[in-house]
């Protein structure tokens, strides 16, 4: 039996809306002095998505561009993985209209949802499943939000940081001493309420 191979990252690609909301256009409501936003948290402008462009418009631009720049065609792809808290819709999964979106007809599509560490996750399941054996080579992670659609104007901590885009690398064989390292990922729930978006949710 040969050996697992080593994983890595071939490519990236990422896809951001054209409207830039700038720092002096922040919601009145959220009651956020332009030079504050600044001082707090260093953001200038947001990217904000067009009323007609849902995550997975952004995630399939994400994953064409990184196929591009690894030079593979999507049929290439065996595993879609992506991660988001603002999916298109509950069901099906937005992994599966980006599949449709890109012409991945032999890939595998599922949705990871764990928030700012989604990406993390994603790829740490993508590595794994290239390195099981099951003969899939290539796999897409994209980590894409629209969170304009989600957080409230009138909550200075999100409505003054949260935007919209997305990334995706395409994972494959590498040679070795190269690719991922070993990681340990790990959990804790203790600290939910203190960045949340109370929305879509139970």
């Amino acid at each position: 039996m040969s050996p697992a191979p080593n994983i890595g990252v071939l490519a990236t690609g990422s896809c951001l809306p054209g409207r830039i909301l700038a720092k002096d256009e922040a919601p009145d409501a959220a009651g956020a002095d332009p030079d504050w936003i600044v001082r707090r948290n260093g953001v200038l402008g947001r990217r904000i998505a067009e009323p007609e462009q849902a995550a997975s418009d952004l995630a399939a631009e994400a994953v064409r561009n990184a196929l591009a720049e690894a030079g593979l065609s999507a049929s290439a792809l065996g595993l879609l993985i992506l991660a988001t808290t603002t999916p298109d819709e509950f069901g099906p999964s937005t992994a599966c209209r980006v599949r449709a979106l890109v012409g991945a007809d032999s890939a595998l599509a599922l949705d990871v949802m764990a928030a700012r560490s989604g990406w993390l996750f994603a790829a740490r399941v993508a590595r794994d499943w290239l390195r099981s054996g099951t003969g899939e080579r290539y796999a897409a992670v994209v980590g894409v939000e629209v969170y304009s659609r989600f957080a409230d104007p009138a909550d200075r901590a999100a409505a003054v940081l949260f935007a919209d885009g997305a990334v995706a690398t395409i994972l494959g064989p590498v040679p070795p001493w190269t690719g991922f390292a070993p990681t340990r990922l790990g959990t804790d729930g203790t600290g939910a309420d203190d960045v949340l978006i109370p929305v879509g949710g139970s």
